[in-house]
């Protein structure tokens, strides 16, 4: 029935943030274990990772990592918000491809610094991923920053436009230390704010400059549940973070 077309359950590999997060879980998983020979014998897939994060996953060569589908039947959207309305600009417009997701770079980053102490533990160059990582997170730091808002833009449009909406992806960006160390606590302080923060939605509704969620998105879109990564870097920048989700987690959960 999926080779007919009749149920949406076929193989596809529209997904722009599983190749970094191949990588991001080597680096953990060893730092766990100390399990150097699954690493030594996984090593040729990390490397194939990161050449596909500089080549094919970067076409435009700007140093972001984006996604754009290449047929009709293929995903508009390629990270966790797959819906077709989940990237935006404020005032409700749709961001047209290639689109870079502001939580893909902070993976790239992640897994660039993870490769160089892999590659260190083989006794092979880690400086020139350390070098990768760096630069990425200067242009991120750099191009993503909305200082009006404050926190990081949600993603890039086709035009290189920031999308300048509050949204819990820039969670990711404290989770992956990508975000610059004197802006973490800000971008902490925003997504925690009342607008932001109001039953764990991941996307703000209380700014003029802020489009709402709506309709035909998901729960996990743009409404409903804040999952576990973005609380995980919000307690990077803001203390109090995880005491106040678990407060809104258990009203959520009571019956």
């Amino acid at each position: 029935m999926a080779r007919l077309g009749e149920v949406p359950f076929a193989r596809y590999y529209g997904s722009v943030d599983a190749t970094p997060l191949f990588v991001m879980p080597m680096g953990a998983y060893y730092a766990r274990t100390g399990d150097l020979d699954t690493v030594r014998r996984l090593w040729p897939n990390v490397m194939a990772e990161l050449r596909w994060i500089d080549t094919s996953g970067d076409p435009d060569r700007d140093g972001f990592v984006e996604y754009h589908r290449q047929r009709e039947t293929g995903l508009i959207n390629q990270g966790w918000k797959d819906s077709v309305v989940a990237i935006f600009h404020a005032y409700d417009e749709l961001a047209n491809g290639p689109i870079a997701l502001c939580e893909v770079q902070g993976y790239v980053f992640a897994g660039k610094r993870h490769a160089a102490t892999l590659a260190l533990a083989l006794a092979t160059t880690a400086a020139r991923l350390e070098a990768e990582a760096e630069i990425l997170r200067q242009k991120f730091v750099a191009v993503f920053w909305c200082e009006e808002l404050p926190t990081y833009a949600l993603a890039l449009d086709g035009e290189k436009r920031p999308c300048q909406v509050i949204a819990s992806n820039a969670g990711h960006a404290l989770l992956t230390v990508i975000a610059a160390p004197d802006r973490a606590e800000r971008v902490a302080a925003t997504l925690m704010g009342v607008g932001c923060f109001s039953g764990c939605r991941p996307a703000s509704a209380s700014n003029s400059i802020i489009a709402p969620a709506r309709s035909g998105s998901t729960a996990r879109d743009s409404g409903s549940f804040i999952e576990h990564l973005h609380i995980r870097g919000l307690r990077l920048g803001d203390a109090d973070a995880d005491v106040l989700f678990h407060r809104f987690a258990g009203e959520v959960a009571a019956p």
